[in-house]
């Protein structure tokens, strides 16, 4: 089974990471939000008033992580853009589509909708002795 495959079956296994953003001058935040696997990017939204807004916007260069147990997680660094007028409600939709039950979150004005695209990521599974890493790079 290919880095890729491993990675990405592990993502469509959770919906949850930790996404950490960076205002303009350095000073860091990070929150949990739920994504929705788009291809090999990933989808997740916030309001206009929150920090992590802001951060994005000015600086769209984040690192997440996803784990749901502390045998293994997975850790990435990405690029982030806002996702404007028909992509941003196809985002909608399918986030929509895997959570019905925000159906109010998704619908306030407020809320913005974004891609993340990985550029490096590692997975480590601490049930592996030795340690098992498994990397990916997107870019290659």
């Amino acid at each position: 089974m290919s880095n890729r495959t491993i990675i990405y079956n592990y993502l469509k296994q959770n919906k949850l990471m930790a996404l950490a953003t960076a205002s303009i001058d350095g000073k860091p935040e990070v929150a949990t939000v739920e994504y929705v696997l788009d291809g090999e990017a990933l989808l997740v939204n916030t309001f206009t008033h929150y920090r992590k807004y802001n951060n994005l916007v000015n600086n769209p260069r984040v690192a997440c992580v996803v784990t749901t147990r502390e045998e293994l997680t997975l850790q990435f660094d990405a690029s982030i853009e806002q996702l404007k007028d028909a992509e941003a409600e196809l985002a909608k939709q399918k986030m929509l589509k895997a959570e019905p039950n925000f159906a109010d979150f998704f619908n306030d004005t407020t809320t913005r909708f974004f891609r993340v695209t990985p550029t490096w990521m590692r997975l480590r599974d601490y049930t592996k002795h030795p340690l098992e890493v498994t990397e990916y790079n997107p870019a290659q």
